[in-house]
């Protein structure tokens, strides 16, 4: 599995969901625990002896999807708030220049931050 895989997975469920996508959701947000938990529900039913045939890898990796989404929303808050920014304040606030894991060197509008620590070039993040 490659971390590619994972962000087409995550790039396709925030294009099916569209406004109620998860990526724009803050880490203290009360839909993850149960978002996550579908997908660990739809992992089970594919266990299952009547469940959907080969479809137990995908559904391990819309797990995986969600829960690195969560993780990103959490270092995105934690970012934030290491920049100066109010806990409350909205996510797509302005940004002129902040250290993002001790390391990289964002410039532009807050968004979805890769691992690398690049913002997530898809429109509606």
């Amino acid at each position: 599995m490659r971390w590619e895989e994972i962000e087409q997975a995550r790039v396709r469920a925030h294009q099916k969901h569209g406004d109620n996508s998860i990526e724009s959701e803050p880490s203290v947000s009360l839909r993850w625990l149960p978002i996550l938990v579908e997908e660990v529900g739809e992992v089970a039913n594919a266990l299952t002896y009547d469940g959907p045939a080969g479809s137990l890898r995908g559904e391990l990796v819309d797990v995986i999807a969600v829960a690195s989404a969560w993780v990103d929303a959490i270092d995105l808050a934690n970012t934030r708030l290491m920049c100066g920014a109010k806990e409350n304040s909205p996510a797509d606030g302005p940004l002129d220049c902040c250290l993002y894991d001790g390391h990289a060197r964002i410039r532009g509008t807050w968004g979805h931050i890769t691992a690398e620590g690049t913002l997530f070039d898809t429109p509606g993040f």
